[in-house]
């Protein structure tokens, strides 16, 4: 799971003491992962010179602007460096970031691009007034079931109004340390999931229970 869950945010200084330990922990775990080092479809990483960048971004921005009808994007310098350190970072397998800033200055904008230029699927909560801990769990099954089962490459983007009550937080934090959230599904549920996943497992040689698979 954490091979193909990438996590963006715009924080607090709050959420951010809330949040950073999960994201070592999540780094050390990676390390110790026995799964796949690069995700489905990921590339090596490799030197790209300026002459190449500009193009290879403007391909991505035009197929942002394409599938969010958003024609306010303009590249300059600043955009151009946040989209480069980001791409580095939510490209490696299971690769999670916390960026702060000021407001207007491109943050999601450049993830949305990012997205774009890998095929990454941006998913990002619709809160409203009537917006619980019950349709956040939804919104988390929907990204886990992308990732873990589908195996589709996804970003999942939160900002600070999108934590709506500090469970949030908990949650978040658990899928970063863990790779899972305990009790998200029923086990008529977790049986669904899992299903699928058993051959998948087999033939990778994997020694663990299917929870532990699921949750890689």
């Amino acid at each position: 799971m954490l091979s193909r869950i990438h996590l963006y945010k715009i924080y607090s200084s709050k959420l951010k003491r809330s949040l950073v330990k999960p994201l070592r922990d999540n780094q050390a775990l990676l390390k110790n992962s026995g799964r796949r080092t690069l995700p489905p479809a990921g590339r090596v990483l490799s030197r790209l010179s300026s002459k190449d960048l500009i193009p290879y971004i403007e391909r991505g921005v035009a197929r942002y602007r394409s599938e969010y009808r958003d024609t306010s994007v303009f590249l300059f310098r600043e955009i151009l460096d946040t989209i480069v350190r980001c791409d580095r970072v939510l490209t490696t397998p299971g690769g999670s970031l916390l960026l702060a800033g000021r407001s207007g200055v491109g943050r999601r904008t450049a993830i949305g691009v990012l997205a774009s230029m890998n095929n990454m699927k941006l998913f990002s909560p619709k809160v409203g007034r009537n917006y619980g801990l019950k349709q956040f769990k939804n919104d988390l099954k929907t990204v886990l079931q992308s990732a873990g089962v589908d195996g589709e490459q996804c970003i999942l983007l939160m900002e600070d109004y999108q934590f709506m009550e500090s469970t949030f937080v908990e949650l978040i934090n658990s899928l970063l340390s863990a790779g899972e959230v305990p009790g998200l599904y029923t086990p008529d549920e977790v049986e669904s999931i899992l299903s699928p996943l058993r051959e998948e497992s087999s033939q990778e040689g994997f020694r663990g229970t299917m929870v532990q698979y699921f949750a890689q």
